[in-house]
This record gives C-alpha cells, sequence and structure tokens, in this order.
C-alpha cells in the first residue's frame, strides 16, 4: 500500500495548527502558468534579470514573499500579458494591487519595494476591493499539495473564480491543502471542497474562517501568531482588526513574551516553543519533530 499522505498523519496525530503561518509581511505574486519546478523561482525558468530583481527586492524589503502563480497549467489570466499581485498584509498598511505587464522581462522594471509602500490608488495597475485566495498546489514540492491542493483550489474558483489562484510552496505541508488569503495574510490548513463558500464569505467580511483551520496571520512571528489565535478564542472574536499586537519579547529558553490589544483591552501572553513526536514534514519525506508554540499563559493587563 502507498505511504499515506504526511497531512494525513500530521491530522490524525493532532499536530498543533496554531501558530504554523509562514511569515510574511509583504507579497509580490508574479503569474506564471507553465508546470512548476519544485523550487520554481530559482528552477532556471524565470528570466536572469528578473531572478536578480527579486534577490535585490528580498533584501530591500525584509519580510518579502515571492510566489509564482496561475489559474491552470498553460492558461493565462488574460491572453499575452502577465498579472502581479502586489500585497501588504501588516495590520496598517493592508492593501492589494494587480498590475497587467506585457512580458515576464517587464515584471523586473517594477519598483517593488515602494509600491508595496505607496498609495494603491496611485501609480501602476489598480486597487483590488475583495480579497485572492491563493492555494498551493506545487506538485513537483509534495503530493498532498498537488492533489489535496487542486481540489480546494477548484473548488474556490467555482465560489468565486477571480479570486482563486494557485500559488507555489506556501508552507507547511503537514497542513496541505493550504491556502492564505491575501491582503490579510490569514492562511489555512486541511481544508476541504466544502469550505471554499464559508471561507470566501467570511474573508469578503474581513473575518478570520474556523480557528480550528486557522494557522495563523502571517504579518507576525509564529509566537505571535500562537497568542493572537488564543486571544480570539478566550474574547471569541472573528473579525479581522478586532487583535493587534503591540511587541513580542524574545525571553530566550524557547519563550516569547507577547503584548496584545483586543479593542482597547490589553493583554500579555506567554509562550513556550515546544517540540511533539516526529512525523513526515512532506510526503515521502524523513521524519522531523512537529513544532508548537503553546500559550502557557494569558491575562489581561492594565493600560500603560
Amino acid at each position: 500500500m502507498p505511504d499515506p499522505f504526511c497531512s494525513d498523519i500530521a491530522q490524525k496525530e493532532a499536530v498543533d495548527i496554531h501558530g504554523s503561518a509562514t511569515e510574511a509581511t509583504h507579497w509580490l505574486c508574479i503569474e506564471h502558468p507553465s508546470p512548476w519546478a519544485a523550487r520554481e523561482l530559482s528552477s532556471g525558468a524565470l528570466p536572469v534579470r528578473l531572478v536578480r530583481q527579486i534577490d535585490r527586492w528580498e533584501a530591500a524589503r525584509p519580510g518579502l514573499r515571492v510566489q509564482a502563480i496561475r489559474r491552470e497549467v498553460r492558461m493565462c489570466d488574460r491572453e499575452g500579458e502577465v498579472t502581479v499581485l502586489l500585497a501588504s498584509s501588516e495590520r496598517v498598511t493592508r492593501h492589494l494591487r494587480r498590475i497587467r505587464l506585457p512580458s515576464l522581462e517587464s515584471v523586473a522594471d517594477l519598483d517593488v519595494p515602494a509600491l508595496l509602500t505607496a498609495d494603491p490608488s496611485t501609480g501602476p495597475g489598480r486597487r483590488l476591493n475583495e480579497p485572492v485566495v491563493l492555494t498551493c498546489t506545487n506538485g513537483k514540492r509534495d503530493a498532498c499539495c498537488a492533489l489535496k491542493g487542486r481540489v480546494f483550489h477548484e473548488a474556490m474558483a467555482e465560489v468565486q473564480p477571480a479570486a482563486a489562484w494557485q500559488a507555489t510552496h506556501l508552507g507547511g505541508h503537514r497542513f496541505a491543502p493550504t491556502a492564505v488569503v491575501l491582503p490579510f495574510g490569514h492562511q489555512y490548513g486541511w481544508l476541504d471542497a466544502a469550505d471554499a463558500p464559508d471561507l470566501w464569505q467570511d474573508a469578503v467580511r474581513g473575518q478570520v474562517w474556523q480557528l480550528d483551520r486557522y494557522r495563523g496571520w502571517t504579518a507576525q512571528p509564529r509566537p505571535a501568531q500562537a497568542a493572537a489565535i488564543a486571544l480570539r478564542q478566550r474574547m471569541e472574536t472573528l473579525a479581522a482588526d478586532d487583535i493587534a499586537v503591540t511587541s513580542v519579547q524574545d525571553l530566550m529558553s524557547d519563550a516569547w513574551q507577547v503584548d496584545l490589544t483586543c479593542g482597547d483591552r490589553p493583554f500579555r501572553a506567554r509562550v513556550q516553543r515546544r517540540t511533539g513526536r516526529a512525523l513526515p514534514k512532506s510526503c515521502g519525506g524523513a521524519p522531523k519533530p512537529a513544532i508548537r508554540y503553546d500559550v502557557t499563559r494569558l491575562q489581561a493587563t492594565r493600560p500603560a
């Protein structure tokens, strides 16, 4: 019999999904509808000048994550053009911009760091007022993403075709199918096709969808992601902007102090990084310890 999918093993073993989201404050998504390699951006498929520019952009904008996206293999969103999505997932500067260009080579001419901080209603392209959903379908990287990711992507495309994009590796094969909602940076895992309508409706409302499938907010480090989810659970709130992280302090010994607010109420959390049993991190891969971030204390504090 074939080996079980790594995501099936992780779900059966109750690996903690909270605090597992990819860490990224900004996103650059470049349409590239060819069959993808395991590491598409460095595979040689992109123009050399663009690859060099991506390196420069990543150095100039810490927290930038670059993805290849597509609607379908060998199918452009608009014939003869390349779609580029730029997003900020930070709470204060959140926005999503779409730019259409004549070629992959012309993407290298963009000033990506400047565009990520500029007013999205000005400059090239246009601001998108509805979110997009990127689903990892990179089969050369992991079988779970290929099979399960494609099923969820197709379901999302049925719900809202304009919002549904396939993406290269988003991190977290164990949680496949995994998807991220931009510009919010809300990442989910272990998704089913039946989840697509409700996830989309909550995304449009500016809400977090089900917390048991919620990996976290990508704009924060993983200890803060876990603390924010714990506060959402306590306060029973799903509105995207109800929770804010104000500081993260590394206490050493794999522990962090996270200060947060829910509305105007301040809270402080202590988060401990712990190592679980070794499980396959990807399909067919060697077992690696499952990492979790336990919120060991969460209490209200007095305003400073």
